[in-house]
C-alpha cells in the first residue's frame, strides 16, 4: 500500500451506513464528508500528527490517481466484506493537504483555499506528487503562486524550488535558485548559510532530489569568479602600467592603483591576493558584494577617465540580467517531460516578469 496505508474492517459504530449523515447532521459528526455518497473512510494522520477521517468515493479517487486506484480498488490485503465497511488508514499523510487534495479530486472547487502559505503549498505538492495528482493542482497554480512571488525574497526558497520542480515550472525554479544564489553566504567549508538567520541550511530529500543547493552554489561561484576576475584585471593593469588611456605611465597608474586598493579594502576584498594572480575567497552574500562594489569611491588624474571602477560597477549591475541556469541533461529532460504533461506556462511567465522587474530595480 502507498504511504504506509492499511485497510481494515470498520468497527460497527463506524460503518458508513451508520455514520453517513443527512445534510443537517453534517456539522454533528467528526467525519469530514467530502462525498455524501462515499463508500470509503480515509483515516489520515497519526503519531505526532492530528487525525482526520474523510468520507470519500473510491471510484472518484481511482479515476484521479493510479496510487489511489491500487490502494482502494485493486488491493486485496484486508479487504472488507462490504464497501460500506471499508476503512483505509494513511498514518504517513497529513490531514490538511489531504483535505485539499480530496476536495479537488471530488470537484468541490468552491471549498478549495484561495491562497496558501509556502509551507502549505509545499506540503500539498509533496502529497500530490506521491499520489500522482500534480495535474489536478494546475488550475490553482497561478492563483497560489502569485502572492508568493510578490513576497518571494522573504519566502523559504528551497520549498518554492521543490514546488516549481514538481509542477514543471522551469522559469520559476530558475528564479528561486538565482535568488538563493544572490542571498546566501557560505561558511569556511563552502556550505550555504540560510539568508534569513545565517545558519547552515539543513539538507533534506527534497532539496537533494531537485539539486537546489548544488545549482545555487554553482551559480554563486560563477558570479563571484566573474566579478573577482574583473577586479583582479584592474589591479594587474595598474601593476603593468597599462591602465592610462592617455599614455601617462607614472602618475595615472599610481593614482588609480591607490584608488582601487582603498575601494577594495572598503568593500572587504583582499586586493593583495590579486598580486599573485589568485582569487581571494568571498563568503558574504552576492547582494552584499554588489552593494559594496556599487558604493565604491574612486579617483582619477584631472582630465583623465582611466579608473576602471565605473566600468566594473556597470558590469556588476548587469551581471544577472541575462544569466541562465545551466541544468544537467537529466534535469533538462525532467522539465521537458513535465512540460508535455502539465501546463506551467502562466506560472513561468509570471516568474519571468518578476525576475525582469528585479533586475531593473
Amino acid at each position: 500500500m502507498s504511504g504506509g496505508a492499511t485497510s481494515s474492517t470498520t468497527p460497527p459504530s463506524e460503518k458508513l451506513q451508520d455514520i453517513r449523515p443527512t445534510p443537517r447532521d453534517v456539522s454533528k459528526t467528526d467525519i469530514v464528508i467530502i462525498d455524501k455518497q462515499g463508500d470509503v473512510l480515509l483515516k489520515v494522520g497519526g503519531g505526532d500528527r492530528a487525525i482526520e477521517r474523510f468520507c470519500v468515493s473510491s471510484k472518484t479517487l481511482a479515476r484521479c490517481s493510479s496510487p489511489f486506484e491500487d490502494l482502494l480498488l485493486l488491493d486485496n490485503t484486508g479487504e472488507a466484506d462490504s464497501p460500506d465497511e471499508y476503512l483505509v488508514t494513511l498514518p504517513g499523510d497529513a490531514p490538511e493537504p489531504m483535505r485539499i487534495l480530496l476536495l479537488i479530486a471530488h470537484g468541490c472547487h468552491d471549498d478549495v483555499p484561495e491562497s496558501l502559505s509556502t509551507r502549505q503549498f509545499f506540503e500539498l505538492v509533496e502529497l500530490a506528487s506521491r499520489y500522482d495528482m500534480i495535474a489536478a493542482l494546475h488550475p490553482w497554480l497561478q492563483q497560489w503562486t502569485n502572492p508568493l512571488l510578490e513576497a518571494i525574497k522573504s519566502q523559504k526558497l528551497d520549498l518554492l524550488g521543490f514546488i516549481a520542480w514538481e509542477t514543471g515550472s522551469r522559469r520559476f525554479y530558475e528564479y528561486t535558485v538565482m535568488l538563493f544564489a544572490k542571498q546566501c553566504a557560505i561558511d569556511e567549508y563552502g556550505n550555504p548559510l540560510d539568508p534569513r538567520n545565517s545558519r547552515p541550511v539543513r539538507l533534506n530529500k527534497h532539496s537533494v532530489r531537485t539539486g537546489f543547493y548544488d545549482y545555487a552554489l554553482k551559480m554563486r561561484g560563477d558570479v563571484v569568479r566573474e566579478v573577482l576576475f574583473k577586479l583582479a584585471t584592474a589591479i594587474q593593469d595598474c601593476l603593468g602600467n597599462s591602465v592610462c588611456q592617455q599614455g601617462d605611465s607614472v602618475v595615472c597608474p599610481l593614482v588609480v592603483f591607490g584608488s582601487l586598493t582603498k575601494a577594495y579594502e572598503a568593500a572587504g576584498i583582499d586586493w593583495e591576493a590579486f598580486r599573485s594572480s589568485r582569487f581571494p575567497s568571498y563568503r558574504k552574500g552576492l547582494s552584499d558584494l554588489a552593494s559594496s562594489l556599487m558604493s565604491m569611491q574612486y579617483d582619477n588624474v584631472q582630465g583623465h577617465d582611466c579608473n576602471p571602477i565605473p566600468r566594473i560597477q556597470k558590469a556588476v549591475a548587469e551581471i544577472w540580467k541575462d544569466r541562465e541556469l545551466s541544468l544537467v541533461e537529466e534535469d533538462e529532460r525532467h522539465f521537458e517531460e513535465r512540460a508535455m504533461i502539465y501546463d506551467a506556462a502562466k506560472v513561468d511567465e509570471d516568474a519571468r516578469r518578476r525576475r525582469v522587474g528585479d533586475s531593473q530595480s
